[in-house]
C-alpha cells in the first residue's frame, strides 16, 4: 500500500480521514474518522505520528475515490507474489453530510471511475438525484422504501458498496452510479429516460 506522508503548515490540524496507515498495520473506518496529527518544528509530520494514506488539509476532506492492486514484478523462483494497492484520495472543500459535500464526491467519483467528465453529464446527474431525493443521503420514501441519494429500491441495494450504506453519501453515490452507468450508460441517459417516465 502506498503511503504518502503528510506535510501540513507548522502547528496543530485537525482533518477527516476515511482510512489510515499506522504502525501496527492497515485500519479501514467504516465512516469518516476525525484524526489531529501535529507538525514538528520543520513543518512536517513524524511518520510515528502521521503516516497517512494520502493527503490532507487543515479544512478538507479526505475522501477515498478509488483504489488500484497491481502485482509487482518477481523473480522467478518465488511462488507468492504479493500485490501492491495504491488508495487515490481526493480533498474536499465541504464538510461530509452536506449536499455540497455528496456532489463533490459524485463529480470526482464519477470521473475517476467511469471517465465522466464533461459537464453536461454532471448536469445530467445533479438534475436526476435533486428531483430523486434534493442529494439527501437520509431521503426515504415510506411508501416504496427506496432511500438515500439515488433512491434505490429497495434500500438495502445499496449494502453491496458498503454496510453503512443507510446513511454515508459517499457509499450510496458509489452504488448510484454503478446503477447508472449499468442500466443506462451514462448520467445523461438516466436523466432522458427520467424525463420520459417519471422514474429510473
Amino acid at each position: 500500500m502506498s503511503v504518502i506522508e503528510l506535510h501540513p503548515p507548522r502547528g496543530r490540524r485537525t482533518a477527516v480521514v476515511a482510512a489510515a496507515t499506522l504502525a501496527f498495520g492497515t485500519l479501514a473506518m467504516v465512516g469518516p474518522v476525525s484524526l489531529s496529527v501535529t507538525a514538528n518544528a520543520a513543518g512536517t509530520v513524524p511518520a510515528s505520528t502521521g503516516s497517512l494514506v494520502g493527503a490532507l488539509t487543515a479544512t478538507g476532506v479526505a475522501s477515498v475515490v478509488g483504489s488500484t492492486t497491481t502485482a509487482p514484478a518477481t523473480p522467478a523462483t518465488a511462488t507468492v507474489a504479493a500485490s501492491r494497492t495504491t488508495t487515490r484520495y481526493a480533498i474536499s472543500p465541504h464538510r461530509v453530510g452536506t449536499k455540497a459535500y455528496s456532489q463533490w464526491f459524485a463529480k470526482t467519483y464519477m470521473a475517476w471511475k467511469y471517465k465522466w467528465t464533461t459537464t453536461a453529464q454532471y448536469t445530467c446527474l445533479v438534475k436526476l438525484w435533486h428531483r430523486e431525493s434534493g442529494w439527501s443521503q437520509t431521503s426515504h420514501n415510506r411508501r416504496s422504501g427506496a432511500h438515500g441519494i439515488p433512491q434505490a429500491l429497495p434500500g438495502s441495494k445499496m449494502a453491496k458498496a458498503g454496510p453503512n450504506w443507510r446513511t454515508n453519501p459517499a457509499t450510496q453515490i458509489k452504488w448510484g452510479l454503478g446503477y447508472v452507468n449499468n442500466r443506462y450508460g451514462t448520467p445523461c441517459g438516466a436523466w432522458k429516460h427520467f424525463q420520459r417516465r417519471g422514474w429510473y
